[in-house]
């Protein structure tokens, strides 16, 4: 997983096997039942997008550091998709 500008990157060669991104995050929007207010938090390919490990690396390169105090578990039957942990930030 990268984290760049505010975007989360999940990386993974089996992008059939990712939840959708409605059941990992939101927009963070306050919570109200009118249809517009519940659309409004879904989340867009600004909060969250998942992409190939080609992707990745056209993105970051080749290069990534673990954030100390993170941990990411596997699961084998559900997802094998992070690869690495890395903040990245681009001005």
């Amino acid at each position: 997983m990268y984290v760049l500008n505010g975007t989360a990157y999940l990386v993974t060669s089996e992008p059939e096997n990712v939840p959708g991104r409605k059941y990992m995050t939101s927009t963070s929007r306050p919570i109200a039942n009118e249809p517009e207010e519940v659309a409004a938090r879904l989340p867009t390919d600004k909060e969250m997008r998942i992409i190939s490990p080609e992707e990745a690396r056209q993105l970051f390169g080749t290069g990534a550091n673990r954030v100390e105090g993170v941990t990411v578990r596997r699961r084998r039957r559900r997802l094998r998709l992070f690869y690495l942990i890395s903040f990245v930030h681009r001005h």
